[in-house]
């Protein structure tokens, strides 16, 4: 659960024991935590390079620096008729990532925790931020071969500011902020139609669709 939630194992000393402990279960300690986590660990990698073995795989990874700076590695691959993924690496740096850091994690993650081949990575995909790109092309100095796919999302996104709607935008902008700054409107919202209400954000691609489309399908309740 701690973990799950991204909180600190030494966060189990202290007050958050005594609150998580309010209903008489006793909580392990850190250290017993700390030793269980390797084990974990190479369970996990073991159970990923089995499921990976032998199959196609796709690489997807970003960075962020919106709280720290923080590299994302995923593997793809096709088992069952079904798209899986699996998270390979959740790199924690000390410093702004460049191309290089990014290259080195991404191989490092793939080749090394996965096992994969280079021969069997068919592709990489990636937003189009300049340091994810100058890290596709450091990767695929080893592997020249790999499809570099941006990010579809984002291509949509900037093919769609190009749609000129100007009162949908209108309406669509002054919808969007009354939801931001209101929260009786997201209660009255849930207690009309049962669902919350989608949130728009500048930089998360394609939430503008969401939010459209839950009011299109919602619009009834709106008319009321």
């Amino acid at each position: 659960m701690m973990l799950l939630s991204g909180i600190p194992l030494r966060k189990l000393e202290g007050p958050l024991r005594d609150i998580l402990e309010e209903g008489a279960y006793k909580l392990t300690d850190r250290s017993h935590m700390s030793r269980l986590i390797p084990i974990i660990l190479e369970e996990e990698i073991a159970t990923i390079r089995n499921e990976v073995k032998g199959k196609l795989v796709s690489i997807a990874f970003d960075s962020t620096p919106h709280n720290v700076e923080v590299v994302a590695v995923v593997i793809r691959f096709v088992a069952d008729k079904q798209i899986q993924q699996r998270l390979l690496r959740l790199q924690f740096l000390d410093q702004p990532v460049t191309g290089a850091s990014a290259a080195k994690i991404i191989v490092e993650a793939t080749l090394q925790r996965s096992q994969a081949s280079l021969d069997s990575i068919v592709a990489i995909t990636h937003d189009r931020a300049s340091v994810n790109g100058l890290a596709v092309r450091m990767v695929s100095q080893v592997a020249d071969h790999l499809l570099s796919i941006g990010c579809y999302s984002h291509l949509m996104h900037l093919c769609g500011e190009h749609i000129v709607t100007p009162t949908l935008s209108e309406f669509m902008s002054s919808w969007s902020y009354l939801f931001s700054i209101s929260i009786k409107a997201k209660s009255q919202w849930r207690r009309i139609t049962g669902i919350s209400i989608k949130s728009h954000s500048p930089t998360r691609w394609w939430s503008m669709w969401e939010v459209l489309h839950q009011l299109f399908l919602s619009w009834e309740h709106v008319q009321t």
